[in-house]
């Protein structure tokens, strides 16, 4: 082998193990990072579970359990008069704070070796409460900046994720902290979570994926650079023939000189063969050299993508016996590659489709061009039987000789538990969807009947005595009336938010535009009455459900037509303001509805969403608190955005991001 060759081959080397090693090395840290993501995610999760544990709690002013040898009433509680009950059978009840039933519940989980979290202070009421050594420097930390903290940590020969989220002081932290007057939004603590994490060995598959190429893709640099060498020195040999013949036939024309009279014409012709051959001769010696190139790169591209398929692949012949495999299919056998070529097929990889009729190999004899069938199958070093997906394709020579079958294995196991799963959630979900339906059911119609009864009764009074009773007796009546008005509004609108999760219909294409002029048109009585004037662009295609699309349109205008200023002509524009973003292969189209009416406090906007929160603090405006809540609802289901702006006495802006299909232009 020549310095030459020998240098482009060492280089040819190290570049391939450069990139192999760059590529494990950032599988690597994704996979750290992934298990990291996983952890806090879990964490999250779990967090938002406990809040809303304790935001119940709290609710309901705390929860009472009885009294036991363990169990005595909390000193802490001293000041609260409800703090001790007695049953009506006798059982003595104490209450018992949120924080009480969270350090409980930790208990628990700590002794079955699962998080553990643990609320803490600074300054805790319950000494119980005083935070641990890693807990300080995150408390201390919140009063400047209330951000949640992680990390991960060894203990022990253990790896430990901790994670802590600040307490903001709220509302309902007055039931038991009253005397405190802690200021609402103000940190009070935190919340933290330590979560074991299993931390694995070496992770083989990764190496043997990245080293398997590495040492085959050596070998083939090698292989190949040791081939061209062979081909160099056998071209060497043969320049060197042809130079020697060259030389004897210069010899013999320095003879033949001597008779150039005689013979001239003879050697002339001999020249012209000689020129002729050499030139067939270097015509052979390139279409051979493209030859070699040609079925080294098909064979490049053929090991790789053999190799690198994620399917088990195997090439079978007429005789079930078994001629190559790749990678994927030894791992999946759970032997070396060895050890399978040359078995049986069915020795090997044994299923209900073998000796049937239903054989991949039988039915690529019998001249199928593409065989696919679903089966168990069952190998020598597993103890189950593995859900496959079979597909077999013919196996030919150059010629179009059949030589067999080229098959591919899919496992399905992951599929078919996947399908278990989603078939133990769809019921799950049908049956929280008729508890659903049941809970509505008695919202429209048992909740109601009552208040149709008071208000039937109460006009029947006025209509009967109303000459009879004096003005405070009619205006009672009229109050009793208007507020049972006010508590049918409000049943109706939480059963019409309740409706937004289960009482849906498929997406589909949604025509903003038609849907805007279906909404003007019913509210086109208040508009008039309003003199209101509605500026609208022309709006694109969404993917939804158009009812409650319409419904969020609905919402919306109306409630700019009703929080208008009396003291200017009202005036709304309704943009389109093109597409804002992509996302998980959506692209999202953003429309704002903007107006000049009473408007609101720029600080409001955070919490406008919120479940009966008025838009405006003047009580003379009718409304229950539920339309903008039923909008935001919507637009979660739809996986949108929607958010809110304004300003007291010079209107409120409404900006609304919602799903466009791919398709649609």
């Amino acid at each position: 082998m020549t310095a030459q060759l020998k240098k482009y081959t060492f280089t040819l080397l190290l570049l391939w193990f450069s990139a192999g090693m760059l590529s494990l090395a950032w599988n690597i840290y994704d996979n750290q990072q992934e298990h990291k993501e996983l952890a806090l995610q879990a964490t999250r999760t779990f967090l938002s579970q406990l809040q809303n544990t304790r935001a119940w709690i709290s609710a309901h002013d705390g929860i009472y359990v009885p009294v036991t040898k363990n169990r005595r009433p909390s000193p802490h509680l001293n000041d609260d008069p409800k703090r001790d009950l007695t049953t009506a059978g006798g059982t003595q009840l104490t209450k018992i704070s949120p924080a009480t039933v969270i350090r409980e519940l930790s208990a628990i989980t700590s002794i079955n070796k699962g998080a553990e979290f643990h609320i803490t202070s600074l300054n805790p009421i319950n000494p119980e409460n005083l935070p641990y050594a890693w807990e300080k420097p995150w408390l201390l930390q919140f009063s400047t900046d209330a951000k949640e903290r992680s990390t991960i940590v060894r203990e022990d020969g253990k790896t430990i994720f901790r994670f802590m989220a600040p307490i903001i002081s709220q509302r309902d932290c007055q039931a038991c902290h009253v005397e405190k007057n802690y200021p609402i939004g103000e940190v009070r603590g935190g919340i933290s979570i330590t979560l074991p994490m299993e931390q694995g060995g070496l992770n083989w598959p990764l190496l043997l994926s990245h080293f398997g190429p590495m040492a085959a893709g050596t070998l083939l640099i090698l292989f190949f650079s040791s081939k061209l060498n062979a081909g160099r020195s056998e071209l060497l040999s043969l320049n060197q023939s042809l130079i020697e013949e060259i030389r004897q036939r210069r010899e013999a024309q320095d003879k033949l000189q001597e008779s150039k009279d005689q013979l001239e014409t003879r050697v002339m012709q001999r020249t012209s063969e000689l020129r002729l051959m050499n030139e067939q001769l270097e015509q052979k010696i390139h279409q051979r050299e493209h030859i070699e190139d040609a079925l080294t790169m098909i064979y490049n591209e053929f090991y790789q993508l053999f190799n690198s398929a994620p399917d088990g692949m195997l090439v079978v012949d007429e005789e079930f016996n078994i001629l190559r495999i790749n990678q994927a299919f030894a791992r999946f056998i759970g032997l070396e590659s060895n050890k399978i070529i040359g078995q049986k097929c069915f020795d090997i990889f044994f299923g209900s489709t073998c000796h049937t009729d239903s054989c991949p190999l039988q039915a690529i004899v019998e001249g199928k061009r593409r065989f696919e069938v679903e089966c168990e199958k069952r190998v020598s070093t597993k103890d189950r039987n593995i859900p496959c997906i079979v597909t077999s394709t013919p196996f030919r020579e150059a010629d179009g000789t059949l030589i067999g079958a080229i098959m591919v294995a899919i496992d399905i196991t992951t599929r078919r538990q996947t399908e278990q799963a989603l078939e133990g959630s769809a019921k799950k979900l049908k049956e929280s969807n008729q508890a659903l339906e049941d809970f509505a059911h008695i919202i429209s119609h048992d909740l109601q009947e009552p208040l149709m009864l008071i208000q039937g009764f109460s006009n029947r009074l006025q209509g009967k005595a109303g000459v009879d009773l004096n003005k405070q007796c009619n205006r009672y009546i009229e109050q009793i009336n208007s507020a049972a008005g006010r508590m049918r509004e409000l049943i109706t609108g939480l059963l019409l938010y309740s409706r937004v999760s289960y009482k849906t219909e498929p997406f589909t294409e949604v025509d903003l535009s038609l849907i805007i002029d279906g909404v003007l048109e019913d509210l086109a009585l208040q508009t008039e009455k309003s003199q209101s004037t509605i500026f609208k662009d022309k709006l694109p295609v969404i993917w939804g459900d158009p009812l409650q699309i319409r419904q969020l349109f609905q919402n919306l205008i109306g409630n700019s037509l009703k929080y208008r200023r009396k003291d200017t002509p009202h005036e709304m524009h309704i943009k389109n303001q093109g597409m804002a973003y992509c996302k998980d292969g959506l692209r999202f189209v953003q429309i704002s509805i903007s107006d000049n009416g009473l408007g609101f406090r720029p600080e409001d906007g955070d919490h406008i969403f919120d479940i009966f929160e008025r838009l405006q603090g003047d009580k003379k405006e009718e409304g229950t608190g539920i339309g903008l809540a039923i909008c935001k609802k919507i637009i979660e289901r739809h996986g949108g955005s929607i958010r809110a702006s304004g300003q007291p006495e010079q209107g409120a802006e409404f900006t609304i991001r919602l799903p466009q299909k791919n398709n649609i232009t």
